[in-house]
C-alpha cells in the first residue's frame, strides 16, 4: 500500500481512505470501477486496536453545517495543503463523516450514515502494510 498514490483535494487531503460501511464500500468500488474501466474490489482491513491507538489521530463526530471545526478542515484539505500549513504535516490517520456538498453555511451537508477513516503518513503506510497488526481480505 502506497499512500502517496491517493488523490490530494479530498476530504482529509492525500491519503489512503477506508470505511467502516462495506455496502458503502461496494457503491463506491462500482462507481469508481465504471468510471475508469475495470473491475470493482473491496478489500476488508482487519487492523489491531492498539496499533491505531499509537498513531496521531484527529476525529469528527458530526458533520452538521455548524460543524465549523470539521467544515474548516474539508475547506482546507480540498485546497491541496497540509492538514498542519505552517510545519507541512499531516495527523497519521482523520476519523470522520463524508462530505456531500461543502459550500459553506448553510449549504453544506454530509452523506447520511457514510464514514471515512483515512490514512496518511508514513507512519499509517507501515502499519497497513504490517501484517502482524494489519490483515487485508480482498472480498471482490
Amino acid at each position: 500500500m502506497n499512500i502517496a498514490m491517493g488523490r490530494a483535494f479530498t476530504d482529509f487531503g492525500r491519503g489512503f481512505y477506508t470505511t467502516t460501511d462495506e455496502g458503502g464500500a461496494r457503491e463506491w468500488s462500482t462507481l469508481k470501477a465504471g468510471r475508469q474501466g475495470g473491475d470493482p474490489a473491496v478489500v476488508r482491513l482487519a487492523v489491531s486496536r492498539l496499533a491505531l491507538s499509537r498513531l496521531e489521530s484527529i476525529v469528527f463526530i458530526r458533520g452538521s453545517v455548524l460543524a465549523e471545526d470539521y467544515w474548516s478542515f474539508v475547506k482546507h484539505c480540498r485546497s491541496g495543503l497540509p492538514h498542519d500549513a505552517a510545519t507541512g504535516s499531516f495527523y497519521d490517520v482523520a476519523y470522520g463523516p463524508v462530505a456531500k456538498i461543502w459550500s459553506g453555511y448553510p449549504k453544506s451537508a454530509v452523506w447520511a450514515d457514510y464514514d471515512q477513516i483515512s490514512f496518511h503518513t508514513q507512519a499509517a503506510q507501515d502499519m497497513l502494510n504490517d501484517r502482524r497488526v494489519c490483515t487485508m481480505e480482498i472480498l471482490g
